[in-house]
């Protein structure tokens, strides 16, 4: 692989790239706009922005696609070589979930109202994602035939990000999914007990006992096969031996979000983009389901980062997060981090917020940040950029002085100091 991962950006045929960057989402500015939006993110001092690319956005009806021929918004072919052109390289996002405040968190409809996908609760009812856009069920990422579907839509979108990855064009990484992890579902018995789920977790046991009667001799029980062996639905054990089937529940849960990335990166591969770096992202919080350190171990993706929109007054979650990535990431890195945000059910984050909270990342050891967004679009407010391009008077200038300190500081080469080990217990929690 011409582009390896360090512990402070990507190395890339022998040169070192930063990964400081803003995103921009090409479908939700004119297509007219994207010259002067390119032209404002290089003087704000950025060099790689960052965009998804949506899954329904971009389906008209199942199998059919526009990517341009008839929105001209859509053309991910014709954004990336302007990006190309002003000399940018890109951090690319396909999914299959998106989120980005859209109604349909970037799935189609026609894949969240079809029962056969749904993940199901401790009760058997559906999960129901609700939040000011939308309400809908949410899939099951052990239902092998959601992966099926999404490998539609990547069979599509393949030749155009093939023609765009380097050494050819300026797609230097790809992010595999968006916060894969129950849709922040996180406790125990929340999710997913679904046929699909369920049976995962049969195999689940199986790698991890080999022999029902090992199984049986650490949960106390007399079972015929592991495909007996019933999920836990809540805490009821009154003794060491019934509580180790509700451990073994939560590192499955665990074990899930391995086994999706894991397929989904396979898809990836298989469809010739391998050639560049997969990431990840988990949405802010470091304890189990969530485990960085295995997914980048185990589950073919080469760093995983945390996302955070703090304010003022919690701008040391945001150092805390940091320290953790910093010892347990290969590269300490935030695909998301607040610049500007949604104005719906959260305290909207003011230039104070910003101002406050910028160098946070940088002074838990953090050597990547995403700014998520750059560029304002419906739903998001605050950005340092007009929705057209224009700076805004107060916030542009954060960055601007951000991306100046970490060129006078030389940033680039300077090196981490661990002086002490981190130790957190996953089965405690």
């Amino acid at each position: 692989m011409a582009i390896k991962v360090r512990y402070n950006g990507l190395e890339i045929d022998g040169n070192l790239l930063s990964l400081y960057s803003g995103t921009f989402h090409y479908w939700r500015s004119a297509r007219e706009d994207w010259d002067s939006i390119f032209d404002q993110i290089k003087v704000l001092g950025f060099g790689v922005v960052e965009t998804y690319v949506p899954w329904a956005v971009h389906e008209l009806s199942e199998g059919e696609f526009d990517f341009g021929a008839t929105d001209p918004r859509k053309d991910l072919d014709e954004w990336l070589s302007l990006a190309e052109q002003k000399g940018f390289k890109v951090l690319l996002r396909p999914g299959p979930c998106i989120n980005s405040e859209m109604p349909d968190f970037g799935y189609p409809e026609r894949i969240l109202h079809d029962p056969a996908y749904y993940a199901l609760d401790n009760l058997g009812a559906p999960v129901v994602l609700s939040h000011q856009t939308s309400s809908f069920a949410v899939p099951s990422y052990a239902n092998e035939k959601l992966f099926e579907q999404f490998d539609v839509f990547l069979s599509e979108l393949a030749p155009t990000v093939q023609k765009h990855l380097h050494p050819n064009g300026c797609v230097v990484a790809l992010q595999v999914d968006n916060e894969l992890g129950y849709f922040f579902r996180e406790g125990a018995y929340d999710m997913d007990y679904c046929e699909a789920s369920l049976k995962l977790w049969s195999h689940f046991l199986d790698l991890k006992y080999r022999k029902i009667g090992e199984l049986n001799k650490a949960w106390g029980v007399k079972l015929a096969s592991f495909e007996d062996a019933p999920a836990p639905r809540r805490n009821e054990s009154s003794d060491l031996k019934g509580l180790r089937a509700c451990l073994d529940w939560v590192e499955y849960k665990e074990y899930q979000i391995l086994w999706a990335l894991t397929r989904l990166a396979e898809l990836y591969r298989s469809r010739g983009l391998g050639s560049v770096p997969f990431f990840h992202n988990f949405y802010g919080l470091f304890t189990t389901p969530y485990n960085v350190a295995e997914i980048e171990s185990d589950a073919g993706i080469d760093f995983c980062g945390l996302d955070c929109y703090p304010h003022a007054d919690s701008a040391d979650w945001a150092v805390n997060q940091a320290r953790y990535l910093t010892n347990t990431s290969r590269l300490a890195y935030f695909p998301e981090y607040g610049a500007g945000s949604w104005p719906f059910g959260f305290r909207v984050r003011d230039v104070h917020d910003q101002a406050s909270t910028m160098l946070a990342p940088i002074m838990g050891g953090a050597r990547g940040i995403n700014f998520y967004m750059l560029v304002e679009r419906e739903r998001w407010l605050g950005s340092p950029l007009s929705n057209q391009g224009k700076p805004h008077a107060a916030m542009a200038p954060l960055y601007e002085r951000f991306n100046q300190f970490l060129k006078d500081s030389e940033w680039q080469k300077a090196a981490p100091l661990n002086q002490g080990l981190i130790l957190n217990s996953r089965e405690s929690q």
